[in-house]
């Protein structure tokens, strides 16, 4: 549940607003239990590993070094049940 498929970037994902609202009210039950994953970029393609390496070949915009990495956040509603920092 990250920005970086919230906004409108080339990993925006329609039905998002749809989700979050499901994805907020499960984690407001679960308050004080959450637990977020985070998806992680490379810094660089060249760091990237694996198959990961031709996906960075494509989309090099999304290495950390090109995007702006608070797009890697939690988006804001879920910030405020995860106990995490913006």
């Amino acid at each position: 549940m990250q920005r970086v498929f919230h906004e409108q970037t080339l990993r925006h994902v329609p039905a998002f607003g749809e989700i979050l609202l499901n994805v907020v009210s499960l984690a407001k039950v679960f308050e004080g239990r959450n637990y977020f994953a985070k998806f992680m970029c490379p810094p660089t393609v060249g760091q990237a590993v694996g198959d990961w390496k031709t996906f960075y070949k494509r989309w090099s915009m999304f290495t950390t070094e090109q995007m702006d990495v608070g797009l890697l956040d939690l988006v804001a509603p879920l910030i405020d049940v995860s106990g995490a920092e913006a």
